[in-house]
C-alpha cells in the first residue's frame, strides 16, 4: 500500500515539473507571450528586420500560393510573422483567414484547398504562440474571385490566404 502512495506521488510530481518545464520552453504554448522589441526582431522573424520593414509587411493583408499548392514562400512567411507580432502585442486582437482557389476544379476540391492555405497560415500563427481561439479561419474555394479572367495571370492573384483583422 505505502509502495503505491509513493507512486502516485512521483507521478503527479512527475506530471507538475513537466508542466513546469514546458513553460519555460521557448514556443511553447504554455509559454508567456513576450513583448519583442526592435533588437528583438532577428529572434522572432529568424533575420534582422527593421521597423520599416515590418510596416511595410503589415499593409500586405494577403499570402499567394501556387497552382494546387498550399506551402508557405519565405516572403509569405515573413508577412505572416509580422502579423503574428502584431497579434502577440495586442491580445485584443482577432483574425479571420480566408482561404481562396482559383476557378479550376471541383466545387468541393477548391474549398478543402482553401481551407488548407487558411490553416497553413494559421498553424505558423499558432506555433508563434497566438491563441488559437483568437484565429478563425474560413474557406470560400472558388466562390470570391478577386480576378475574373481566365487566364495563369488572373488564377494567380486567385490563389490566395486573404487576413482580416476583427475586433
Amino acid at each position: 500500500m505505502r509502495v503505491n502512495a509513493v507512486a502516485k506521488i512521483v507521478v503527479v510530481l512527475s506530471i507538475a515539473l513537466g508542466l513546469i518545464g514546458c513553460a519555460s520552453c521557448k514556443g511553447s504554448k504554455y509559454a508567456k507571450t513576450e513583448n519583442l522589441g526592435v533588437g528583438d526582431m532577428a529572434k522572432f522573424y529568424g533575420e534582422e528586420i527593421t521597423p520599416d520593414q515590418e510596416r511595410e509587411l503589415l499593409n500586405k493583408k494577403v499570402i499567394y500560393f501556387g497552382y494546387d499548392r498550399f506551402d508557405i514562400t519565405q516572403e509569405n512567411k515573413l508577412i505572416i510573422l509580422a502579423h503574428t507580432r502584431k497579434m502577440l502585442q495586442n491580445d485584443k486582437l482577432h483574425i479571420r483567414i480566408d482561404g481562396h482557389t482559383d476557378e479550376r476544379g471541383s466545387r468541393e476540391y477548391n474549398i478543402g484547398l482553401g481551407d488548407r492555405r487558411a490553416n497553413a497560415v494559421r498553424q505558423i500563427m499558432v506555433l508563434k504562440g497566438v491563441s488559437e481561439d483568437r484565429i478563425v479561419t474560413v474557406s470560400y474555394g472558388k466562390e470570391k474571385p478577386v480576378a475574373l479572367g481566365h487566364s495563369e495571370g488572373s488564377w494567380q492573384q486567385n490563389r490566395r490566404a486573404e487576413l482580416a483583422y476583427e475586433g
